[in-house]
């Protein structure tokens, strides 16, 4: 009887230690699958390289720590967003400064150690021409919560997220009927066929303005739903191409 009530303790003990129910996967097995999905989506749309083998071969490992996962990780999308110098606009500051809000959440998570946060924040400095890391932080910091200001203005309530999205599509509609027009006297069969797709959710918008007004009450929720101002600078910073897509890049000037 002594005997089975020790085992029974000690099992309480596991427990209470946190230790997943049996057949559930543990914090790290997670971690570890969403890091190798990761690195699956990053094979799918072409990426390469060491960084990206590093991390595929940790995230193999059962012992993988989940610091060096994420730093791991941090890196190959680092040497995946690389590929973005030189596009125009500034897709390859806003990429970095994704990253840099990622690593952020992952050091306030407490996962990403401190100094692993430290030498990640440098490389993001020096790739976007910084005066130094601690600059570049105070930069990002900002900038994300303005980026979080100017989307929750845009979507509330009286933001006029529809009526823009509308007189945008009035604007653009000529342009892209001359377009198409041009590319089916070339024999441009898929420039026309990304033409009529254009087109056609455009005309879809004029007639009924409802899928515009879902997607700006989603994309509020999302950001008012984030639980501290550093969360909701992420949100913010990955709904803005959202909200370009639909609004234009110059979204945040004021409306006539």
């Amino acid at each position: 009887r002594r005997r089975r009530r020790r085992r029974r303790r000690r099992r309480r003990v596991d427990d209470d230690a946190g230790d997943a129910p049996e057949g559930e996967p543990t914090v790290e097995q997670k971690l570890r699958r969403a890091m190798a999905q990761a690195a699956e989506m990053m094979r799918g749309v072409g990426s390469r390289g060491a960084a990206l083998d590093a991390l595929e071969a940790a995230a193999s490992r059962p012992d993988a720590p989940p610091a060096e996962l994420i730093a791991l990780y941090l890196d190959a999308r680092l040497a995946q967003n690389q590929e973005l110098k030189g596009a125009p606009g500034d897709h390859y500051e806003v990429a970095l400064r994704q990253l840099a809000n990622e690593a952020l959440a992952f050091k306030a998570s407490t996962r990403l150690p401190d100094d692993r946060y430290a030498s990640f924040l440098a490389k993001l400095s020096e790739e976007a021409g910084a005066a130094s890391p601690e600059a570049y932080e105070a930069d990002v910091r900002e900038r994300s919560s303005l980026a979080a200001r100017e989307l929750l203005d845009v979507l509330s309530d009286n933001g006029n997220f529809v009526a823009r999205a509308l007189a945008r599509v009035d604007e653009r509609v000529p342009g892209i009927e001359e377009d198409l027009r041009q590319d089916l006297e070339r024999g441009d069969e898929l420039a026309a066929s990304r033409g009529r797709e254009v087109l056609d959710k455009f005309r879809a918008w004029q007639q009924d303005s409802a899928p515009l007004e879902k997607l700006r009450v989603e994309l509020l929720k999302q950001l008012e739903d984030a639980p501290d101002p550093l969360a909701r600078g992420r949100v913010a910073e990955a709904l803005r191409p959202v909200v370009t897509n639909v609004l234009g890049d110059d979204f945040t000037a004021s409306p006539e």
